[in-house]
C-alpha cells in the first residue's frame, strides 16, 4: 500500500490527525524514540495497549505474540 492511499484511508476514518511524517529514520524503536523525542517504552507500548488493532482479537493475538 502506497502512503498516499494509506494516509487516505486513515483520513476517511478519521484519523488523518494521527499520521506523522519524519525527516529522519525510524526503522528501529530506538530511532524512532529518538525522533519523536519520547523513551523506547512509550513507542513499544503503542503496540500492547492494542490502538492500532481494528479489534479485541487482534489485540490478543499482539499480545500472545510479544508474550512468547
Amino acid at each position: 500500500m502506497s502512503f498516499e492511499k494509506a494516509k487516505a484511508d486513515l483520513e476517511e476514518k478519521g484519523l488523518g490527525d494521527h499520521v506523522i511524517v519524519l525527516n529522519e529514520s525510524s526503522a528501529t524503536v530506538a530511532e524512532a524514540a529518538h525522533v519523536l523525542g519520547v523513551e523506547p517504552a512509550s513507542i513499544a507500548k503503542t503496540l500492547l495497549d492494542g490502538s492500532f488493532c481494528d479489534s479485541q482479537s487482534n489485540a490478543d493475538n499482539i499480545d500472545s505474540v510479544l508474550q512468547t
